[in-house]
């Protein structure tokens, strides 16, 4: 019955959660399992989270207890529960502080799917707190997290990793060398380079990738790992999520450009046609390319511009199309409101879109992880498009070359 939303409430209002939570001290296996997921399933809801929260302190121990239960189904069940209540901030701390991670570590080495599917789902909210970091990175799970990017074939575990790794990075400001020191981008490559990775797995890849570059300690062994040769053909993905994250991580990269300006030029007309083809099909005055992307690509040449390496300077400019097309952008004005809102990310945004890193000057996130107002994020990206077009003309006028 709690497979429904309406049940759920029904059976809430019955007064059906302290029975439950009494079950779970019965020694009948079955008793166990069947509780367990009639919690699991209230937990789906902010509601039923908060009554549990309210009223069953225990909670969390019982489920904890169950995590080393004898019957791997109640042992799944407990951590699938636990995953759905760690959905909130509360039991993301209460969960950590209570020992749950020092249970979930062997969970990682089964080799019953099942159980690393569910230990990893539920690692993955709870590293979503902050102050958890800590706690997750000296309880020694990082190698293990690290390790099952390739040694695990489940697309769920894989996925549930690499955004547990995400969140970790994403969390704060401190060092983070320890995810490279552990072969975090080693194990990237080896899922990214492989023909038989899922668009599913490629696209989390992708997106935790966006995340890395961001960081000062991580951005190095992007830039030195080979990652810019991988990230172009990327760039044409049909899957727009994927698409724009590669596009994000190598403008990222060209940021550091002053830094490394021979990677770019390295790539400049290789892989794929290399930097040049991306950049200036991109740029091309067409209709149909979504505003994001070619703003993307719009920033992507100002940091080229900006490296000052004489022979970067020398490919982007010399090109016959790339800074020609910027000019007509530059100079084209406002695009009307109805083409304004029907870009590649409007057909996109949901879940995926939620996920995408959008990053343009000075780290700025563009757009809100909610979808709110996304709107008027379409209308503005014209307006944003048209300036950064317009900074990197004045930039050009200003170069000697």
């Amino acid at each position: 019955m709690t497979h429904s939303a309406e049940h759920r409430q029904q059976l809430i209002a019955a007064g059906s959660v302290p029975v439950l939570v009494e079950l779970l001290a019965s020694d009948d296996p079955e008793l166990q399992y069947y509780a367990t997921t009639a919690l699991s399933n209230i937990a789906v809801d902010d509601s039923g989270r908060g009554l549990l929260w309210e009223t069953q302190p225990t909670l969390v121990d019982a489920l904890i207890r169950f995590v080393d239960a004898p019957t791997t189904k109640v042992q799944c069940q407990a951590i699938l529960t636990l995953r759905n209540l760690a959905s909130d901030e509360q039991y993301q701390i209460q969960i950590v502080e209570k020992g749950g991670l020092d249970s979930l570590l062997p969970l990682l080495q089964s080799t019953y799917d099942p159980l690393v599917i569910s230990a990893s789902a539920c690692l993955r909210n709870l590293s979503i707190h902050p102050d958890n970091e800590v706690h997750i990175l000296n309880s020694g799970i990082l190698s293990w997290l690290v390790g099952l990017i390739t040694q695990s074939r489940n697309e769920e575990v894989q996925c549930h990793v690499i955004s547990a790794l995400r969140n970790l990075v994403a969390n704060n400001d401190a060092d983070k060398t320890s995810f490279a020191e552990a072969g975090l981008f080693e194990q990237l490559k080896v899922v990214i380079t492989d023909l038989q990775t899922s668009d599913v797995v490629l696209s989390e890849m992708i997106t935790a990738l966006s995340v890395f570059v961001l960081d000062d300690s991580l951005c190095p062994y992007i830039m030195d790992g080979g990652f810019l040769e991988l990230l172009i053909p990327l760039a044409h993905s049909q899957i727009f999520e994927l698409q724009y994250n590669a596009c994000a991580v190598i403008s990222n990269l060209a940021c550091k450009a002053s830094d490394a300006s021979d990677r770019f030029v390295e790539v400049w007309d290789k892989p794929e046609g290399g930097m040049q083809s991306y950049l200036a099909s991109f740029l091309a005055v067409d209709e149909g390319m979504d505003p994001h992307l070619r703003s993307v690509a719009i920033w992507t040449v100002m940091m080229l511009l900006e490296s000052e390496s004489p022979e970067l300077i020398r490919l982007v400019t010399g090109h016959p199309s790339i800074i020609k097309n910027i000019e007509k952008i530059a100079d084209m004005g406002a695009v009307p409101e109805d083409k304004a809102r029907h870009s590649a990310y409007a057909s996109a945004n949901g879940s995926a879109g939620m996920r995408v890193s959008r990053v343009f000057d000075n780290g700025e996130a563009f757009g809100d992880d909610d979808g709110d107002d996304i709107d008027e994020a379409e209308d503005d990206i014209y307006n944003r498009m048209e300036n950064l077009a317009q900074d990197v003309v004045a930039m050009v006028h200003s170069l000697d070359y």
